[in-house]
């Protein structure tokens, strides 16, 4: 009789145990399932962030576009080979 009650109580003890490990397990499925989404989230918001900042950076290095900024923000003038005058220092000879 007692055995079969040590033996009823233990398969019922570890029948427990294994239903809460399933739950255990299926609530850790779930918190990774979230951080999974989460992440893919901001992966997918980080690729967008990216190709908007390679999109700016060709933008910024356009030739024209310089050239432009040049001429109306700085005040620059294109300059001729002509309006180029080579000085030369005296002591360096």
């Amino acid at each position: 009789m007692f055995k079969r009650r040590l033996f009823f109580s233990t398969f019922v003890t570890i029948h427990l145990v294994f239903v809460f490990l399933q739950i255990h397990k299926h609530t850790e499925f779930i918190h990774e399932s979230y951080r999974k989404q989460k992440n893919e989230k901001l992966y997918a918001k980080l690729l967008t962030e990216k190709d908007t900042l390679i999109h700016k950076i060709h933008t910024l290095q356009n030739k024209e576009l310089i050239k432009q900024y040049a001429q109306t923000q700085l005040h620059m003038t294109a300059l001729n080979l002509k309006q180029i005058k080579k000085v030369s220092d005296a002591e360096s000879y």
